[in-house]
């Protein structure tokens, strides 16, 4: 069975558009910290189960 994902502008819209302004730098950093840096634009998926365990 393959491994499920998420495209980076699924997480583009969530974070950045739907998000937006309330995006604190807090949340930033415990994202970073599971691997998913919003000010970079390295990967194009993330595997699903690193944003939703």
């Amino acid at each position: 069975m393959s491994e499920e994902i998420v495209y980076r502008h699924a997480i583009e819209g969530l974070f950045l558009r739907s998000v937006g302004m309330r995006l604190t730098p807090e949340l930033k950093d415990q994202l970073r910290s599971i691997g998913l840096d919003l000010n970079e634009n390295r990967e194009r998926a993330v595997p699903h189960g690193r944003l939703w365990p």
